[in-house]
């Protein structure tokens, strides 16, 4: 074993390089105050890997991948030294350092920042090559892409704080080309086969942002296809739309198209999943606010750009990429008589400013005074969405595209193969449909794509339970599971759930109906089970879910829902 002196002198060598290599990169900013001033600071990244009860930092110095067991050290004075070690779950103090751990450096720098709903505190940061900087440790889990940074407490002594998804889509980019180029120094310089571990991390790492070519709409189509069953037509679109803007994003380029979209279709068809499902994807913040019951800037009440301080909460760019999904958009037509008032008007008005690039100010209170914060709306990519049903039938988008196209009625409906089946009338939607229902002129010419999404069949919902990976039936087969049973069911099973949802629901219900027929098997699941295993048959299904029909278990949806970790709303 080396002495300390030895262990001390290595250390300062490995260091050295180590910093040298840390990232860089000015595209990456973060918001702190210097002085009186506020300024954006491009900071240090580190990626780290959580292994064995082991916090490892992924050095890169040279042609060699170093994966060490990193640790932090502190200098409170000359004769004085703090040691730190990374953990999976944060850092802990040492007494000593150990001979098997890389320590870095850490020194208070000028910058300062908030810390959750406090501060601001100054960071901590390194000396490497461009100066001295905050240092955060990027690690991508299940959980998404997380921001680790270092701040001086209120003690004035050493504390860890964890940011989710602030900065993921720049950040993801790093480290996609960051594992990219280690594998091709793994393989230019070292003829040897990797090893298995480094294999398993590179593949870890990368699993959720190499899955997506984001310049290849049928890339983005296939990702969805393993969540949103069905919908092609909207599916396309969206792919479509959301690559122009990841584009957009990546090159920040004016002369770039940057679409508007609306998504047209009934509950629970998918139209919030695949927004919510692709921007997750692209780790770029994402807001939704259902435009029913909102009031306009200088009304009483919830105002409706209340939805762009879900943006600024997780990001601290004034101009920030992300999406805003704007449901129930048909709510502010101005035939709607939802509103009862003459808000509608008002309401897109004031949308039609947003995508215009309007700059929003977001009132925040600041050790009792207002601090004022302003979002700039041109980057953001805006989706709209609604069914558009009227106040009534006659009122409603198909009924006016019907008597555009020369079809009677939806109601008795009869099919030829020179009309437009029923299911399809709304593909046929035209800007002029969107104006006779009530949308203002001025807001409709500002949208650039439409996709339109059908009903969900029995079938499609018996797929969807079988076939999407966010299947409500594969989560509570997962918790049963984790309880020590398993499950065996078949299609005819399937058939009988999906047909429980009540009608036009989409597959919102498939969540409530699921959790009625599980109620009575979480509670007691030896009492349905053999030699551990629970068989569902159609009989079985039927008997349970009698006993607990959907409207009288809807307080149950919640505790159940929240068991397996996830709202009782789906994100269709």
């Amino acid at each position: 074993m080396p002495t300390f002196s030895t262990w001390f002198r290595d250390q300062n060598k490995l260091i050295a390089e180590a910093l040298t290599g840390l990232h860089y990169d000015p595209e990456i900013t973060f918001r702190y105050i210097v002085g009186d001033s506020t300024e954006r600071v491009k900071p240090y990244l580190l990626p780290i890997q959580s292994f064995e009860g082991t916090g490892l930092g992924l050095f890169k110095i040279g042609d060699k991948l170093n994966e060490v067991p990193l640790g932090f050290r502190i200098r409170r004075e000359f004769w004085e030294t703090e040691y730190f070690k990374l953990t999976p779950s944060g850092i802990s103090k040492t007494e000593s350092p150990g001979t098997d751990t890389m320590y870095i450096p850490l020194e208070l720098t000028s910058f300062a920042g908030k810390v959750g709903d406090e501060g601001p505190f100054l960071r901590y940061g390194v000396g490497g090559a461009s100066g001295d900087h905050p240092l955060y440790l990027v690690e991508e889990t299940d959980k998404g892409l997380i921001l680790r940074g270092f701040y001086q407490d209120k003690k004035k002594e050493l504390d860890f704080c964890t940011r989710t998804n602030d900065k993921a889509y720049k950040v993801r980019i790093f480290l996609k080309n960051y594992y990219s180029s280690l594998a091709l120094i793994e393989e230019g310089s070292n003829p040897e086969p990797k090893t298995n571990a480094l294999e398993e991390k590179v593949s870890m790492q990368g699993s959720s942002i190499s899955e997506i070519n984001w310049h290849d709409p049928k890339s983005i189509v296939a990702y969805l296809d393993k969540t949103v069953i069905g919908q092609t037509r909207a599916k396309k679109a969206s792919a479509v739309t959301f690559s122009n803007y990841m584009i957009n994003m990546e090159n920040k380029d004016s002369n770039l198209p940057k679409d508007c979209m609306i998504l047209i279709g009934p509950t629970g068809s998918g139209k919030t999943m695949i927004m919510k499902t692709l921007s997750q994807a692209a780790g770029i913040p994402y807001a939704k606010a259902s435009l029913s019951g909102k009031a306009s800037e200088g009304y009483v009440g919830h105002r409706l750009s209340d939805v762009f301080k879900q943006i600024s909460e997780v990001t601290d760019d004034e101009s920030p990429y992300a999406v805003v999904f704007l449901d129930e958009v048909d709510k502010v037509a101005i035939n709607s008589e939802s509103l009862g008032n003459d808000y509608g008007p008002k309401l897109q008005q004031e949308m039609i400013g947003w995508l215009e690039g309007d700059k929003i100010l977001l009132k925040t209170k600041k050790e009792g005074n207002r601090d004022e914060k302003w979002l700039d709306t041109s980057n953001i990519l805006f989706v709209m969405a609604g069914a558009f049903h009227g106040p009534d039938e006659a009122q409603s988008l198909e009924k006016i595209i019907s008597k555009r196209i020369g079809v009677e009625s939806r109601i008795g409906f009869t099919r030829s193969k020179s009309k437009p089946e029923e299911e399809d009338l709304l593909s046929y939607v035209l800007p002029e449909d969107l104006i006779n229902f009530g949308l203002k002129p001025e807001l409709v010419g500002r949208i650039s794509a439409r996709a339109t999404l059908s009903e969900l069949s029995i079938a499609d919902k018996v797929r969807i339970l079988r076939e999407s990976e966010s299947s409500i039936l594969k989560k509570y087969e997962n918790l049963m599971q984790i309880k020590g049973y398993g499950m065996i069911y078949d299609n005819s099973v399937l058939s009988v759930i999906a047909g429980q949802c009540p009608e036009r629901t989409g597959a919102r219900d498939l969540n409530a109906v699921c959790s009625n027929l599980f109620m009575e098997i979480i509670y007691d699941p030896s009492k349905f089970a053999e030699d551990k295993k629970i068989t569902l048959t159609p009989d079985l299904v039927m008997n349970l879910l009698s006993a607990n029909p959907v409207i009288e278990v809807q307080e149950a949806v919640v505790s159940v829902s929240s068991e397996l970790g996830q709202d009782c709303e789906s994100a269709l």
